[in-house]
């Protein structure tokens, strides 16, 4: 078939579907029209399944290329639009738009909305972009979900000459986005994540976040407001330590619900005073000499002390160990733990272990995961034998130091 037969058929088509729209699209409840048209306007759309109620002013532009799925719900104004090649709509079972939603594919454009799926009155979905909307998602009144950006770098032409953008966006199973949302191209929703209202997405969120603001930011995760409510110091460490991580990580959780509260100032000393509490209790319940923590310093592969009982002049001397050498530094590189039952006999970075006199020192690495890894270590001035359970023990304590680390890391420990 040649290109003019070609459009003649389509034209024919349009006119077929404008028929039908006007000669029943107005029909009211009384008069059986969600009945009706969807007796007819099955041999317009591409699939249509069971039980789809479609009402007054119900739109549809190219309905060849709509298909919807079984116990669909179309409110009045809801508008359809597949006009031009390529295009493909899809509404998956049990999907509602509520009265006014726009959907328009533009050109070569698959927009799809998952299973159960609810879209609130007067929102708008567009392309160019494909987009994808997966099960049971919640979409309030008055949202933006535009895939496609006007380009504007070139100051010598008309934004409109530029053209737009054409990503996409996803937004996976189970979100719920609040009124007046609006999401930009090329931007992920993670599964299960929630969005306030009139919150500007511009960036992927991860699954199962909270997100608010413009542009939208990640204030938590769902179901995890305290991110140490879950450490549990385990049982083989002793009581009294067992009991001062516990209060710790209570506090460290106090301080996190609070940090927008208070200033970068007062949010450091805070936690470097719990911190430093909790190592003095540490230092008491091991019967060691020294409790230093080590993490990596912010672009360069060196480490530096950041809270110590009993090495103090680290700090004040701000000794580095790069990664690889001395004690700590070759914790860190090869991720292993250590014991040095004579600290003479080994090469050391830090000038200021030889001159506090350490005699033993039993080290572990720190998973700080995307913020790399940290040391943590204790020491002697006495010749000690640290053992395979003093081992298990430092590594226990690792375990539930480092997520107080990894909330606060960054600004605080530059």
């Amino acid at each position: 078939m040649d290109k003019l037969n070609i459009l003649a058929s389509m034209r024919l088509k349009d006119r077929y579907e404008k028929l039908l729209r006007i000669s029943l699209g107005w029909l009211p409840h009384v008069l059986m029209g969600p009945i009706v048209r969807q007796i007819f306007y099955r041999f317009l759309f591409r699939s249509m399944g069971r039980n789809v109620f479609i009402d007054a002013d119900v739109d549809f532009r190219n309905a060849a290329a709509i298909e919807v799925g079984d116990n669909v719900l179309l409110r009045a104004g809801v508008r359809l639009d597949a006009r031009n090649q390529g295009n493909r709509i899809v509404l998956n079972e049990g999907v509602g738009l509520e009265c006014g939603v726009m959907i328009m594919a533009m050109q070569q454009t698959e927009i799809e909305v998952g299973e159960g799926s609810w879209i609130g009155p007067y929102s708008v979905l567009a392309g160019p972009g494909h987009l994808k909307i997966g099960k049971n998602c919640l979409i309030a009144a008055h949202a933006g979900i535009y895939a496609n950006n006007h380009q504007f770098a070139d100051p010598n032409l008309t934004i409109k000459e530029q053209g737009v953008t054409r990503k996409g966006i996803v937004i996976e199973d189970d979100c719920w986005l609040g009124h007046a949302v609006s999401v930009l191209d090329g931007v992920t929703i993670g599964r299960g994540s929630v969005i306030g209202a009139g919150s500007v997405v511009t960036k992927d969120i991860p699954p199962y976040s909270v997100a608010v603001g413009t542009p939208a930011r990640v204030i938590r995760k769902r179901g995890a407001v305290d991110p140490f409510a879950q450490l549990h110091p385990p049982e083989v460490l002793p009581e009294a330590l067992r009991k001062a991580l516990s209060l710790s990580a209570q506090a460290f959780g106090h301080l996190y619900e609070l940090r927008s509260e208070v200033s970068i100032v007062q949010l450091r000393m805070i936690y470097f005073t719990m911190l430093h509490r909790l190592f003095e209790e540490i230092c008491a319940a091991l019967d060691v000499d020294t409790v230093t923590l080590l993490l990596p310093k912010s672009n360069s592969q060196d480490l530096i002390v950041v809270n110590t009982i009993g090495l103090e002049e680290e700090i004040e001397q701000q000794v580095r160990i790069p990664f690889g050498a001395g004690v700590a530094g070759k914790i860190a590189a090869n991720i292993q733990t250590c014991i040095v039952g004579n600290l003479a006999e080994v090469e050391v970075s830090s000038p200021v272990l030889r001159s506090k006199g350490i005699q033993s020192l039993l080290g572990v690495p720190l998973n700080l995961e995307a913020q790399g890894v940290g040391v943590f270590h204790v020491g002697s001035f006495q010749g000690r034998r640290f053992t395979s359970e003093d081992a298990s023990m430092i590594e226990s304590i690792a375990e539930q130091i480092a997520p107080l680390l990894r909330f606060f890391n960054g600004s605080l420990l530059k």
